[in-house]
């Protein structure tokens, strides 16, 4: 369905409101819907989804992938899901370790439907999230990738002071379609079925090998995924020699996407022959709209 369409559905009567804790049914206005329900850039955000309703959102989603896979491939098990973010819901000071829990209960939801789950534990880029769901792009051949962002809005809503969260969902090296995230929103409006998001323990779900959680540098690190690919198309030597016999004075100074792939930049300059602080720098902003980025690649520029 279009976004017209899908908004008129979904304005039709009374809703489930993904804020509110437990089963309560609430009528939801026109403006709040804009904001909370439609699958705008494939996702919902909002500012106050919480643990619970990022848990019933996955659950829609887990639930109709389920469906179409074993549609398509009848007999058997259900395929690898990735779970990733940025910092931006963590809030304006950025991503730290210990702040993982509605990232890990996402991934809790999606296992307990019987997916088996490629977690990201640091932040990650949404286009390696997209790419990832492509034909033999990653070593677990990803189905399917959800990411936790806030999307190109506001850190903090201006309005109410909280921080804005939400989903993205991602397949065959796209976002999702429309055909995929009108029954996902009908699924998560429906007032029986909302009510259902099983979870199953994250330090359980690892020790059977349900969650798999990435380790810097390994086969499934972002990072690494990506210096392979890039590694496999170019001769990464003499792309840097080329580059410095054209541009003998460059200096590279970059942002490395909310921190996301912030690795990969480096490993990627470097094998180029490029020296960081010499003839490179990463600066890893927070968020892309952080105003003192500019002002920092410059200095160092010049």
């Amino acid at each position: 369905v279009i976004k017209e369409e899908f908004m008129a559905r979904i304005q039709k009567g009374d809703h489930y409101d993904a804020q509110v804790p437990g089963v309560k049914w609430v009528p939801i206005s026109s403006a709040e819907l804009a904001i909370k329900r439609v699958f705008g850039t494939n996702g919902i955000r909002s500012d106050d989804l919480g643990e619970e309703g990022q848990c019933r959102i996955a659950a829609g989603a887990a639930e109709i992938l389920a469906t179409q896979w074993r549609e398509a491939h009848p007999g058997k098990e259900l395929p690898w899901l990735m779970v990733g973010f940025d910092p931006r819901p963590q809030g304006l000071n950025g991503f730290k370790p210990g702040e993982m829990g509605e990232s890990r209960a996402v991934a809790e939801t999606l296992a307990a439907y019987g997916f088996k789950v490629l977690f990201v534990p640091k932040p990650v880029a949404a286009p390696f999230m997209i790419s990832a769901t492509g034909r033999n792009v990653h070593p677990k051949d990803i189905y399917a990738a959800v990411m936790r962002t806030a999307s190109h809005n506001e850190v903090v809503d201006p309005k109410s002071g909280r921080l804005i969260s939400g989903l993205k969902l991602f397949l065959n090296n796209a976002p999702a379609s429309d055909a995929l995230t009108g029954p996902i929103s009908a699924r998560i409006n429906n007032r029986e079925l909302a009510a259902k998001a099983p979870r199953i323990d994250f330090d359980r779900a690892v020790a059977s090998g349900r969650i798999v959680v990435v380790e810097d540098g390994d086969e499934n690190d972002p990072d690494t995924v990506d210096f392979n690919r890039l590694e496999h198309v170019f001769d990464l030597q003499k792309l840097g020699k080329d580059f410095r016999r054209h541009f003998p004075e460059l200096k590279i100074a970059i942002n490395t996407m909310n921190g996301g792939l912030s690795k990969f930049a480096v490993r990627a300059l470097t094998a180029m022959g490029f020296k960081e602080g010499k003839d490179f720098k990463a600066f890893n902003a927070t968020f892309m709209n952080d105003p003192s980025m500019e002002a920092k690649m410059t200095g160092w520029l010049e």
